[in-house]
């Protein structure tokens, strides 16, 4: 029996189609590149929406995984979009520790801590300057 999508999802997917529509009429490069990069991400968070529980191998996107996905957005919104550097993760602790980091085009890194236990997800972030 097929699942059916989750809602989030559907509403992620949703959401990046319209901007990319949208960013197809623009004709300013740099707005047009955010706009798709702002689309990518919401493809990005729709997958994570999407993923099987930990009975299949990976985790559902929790409100934890998807704040963390908003204030990467917030980040980047305030530090002039991302960079092309690619973004780095690392478990310290199989599925109950790590952390990940992105980064911003004028330099400056945000790097989120994180803990898993079986009640909750905690994040912790960090700006940190070039």
């Amino acid at each position: 029996m097929r699942e059916q999508p989750d809602a989030r999802a559907t509403s992620y997917r949703d959401a990046a189609k319209d901007l990319r529509v949208r960013a197809s009429t623009v004709k300013h490069p740099k707005v047009r590149d955010e706009m798709c990069a702002l689309a990518a991400e919401y493809e990005r968070l729709a997958e994570c929406a999407e993923s099987p529980g930990p009975a299949k191998g990976k985790r559902k996107a929790t409100a934890a995984s998807i704040k963390g996905w908003a204030r990467a957005q917030d980040f980047f919104s305030r530090h002039g979009g991302s960079a092309t550097r690619e973004a780095q993760e690392r478990e310290v602790e199989k599925g109950a520790r790590g952390w990940w980091e992105v980064y911003a085009r004028d330099g400056y890194r945000l790097h989120c801590d994180w803990v898993r236990s079986d009640q909750e997800e905690q994040l912790t972030f960090s700006e940190l300057p070039p």
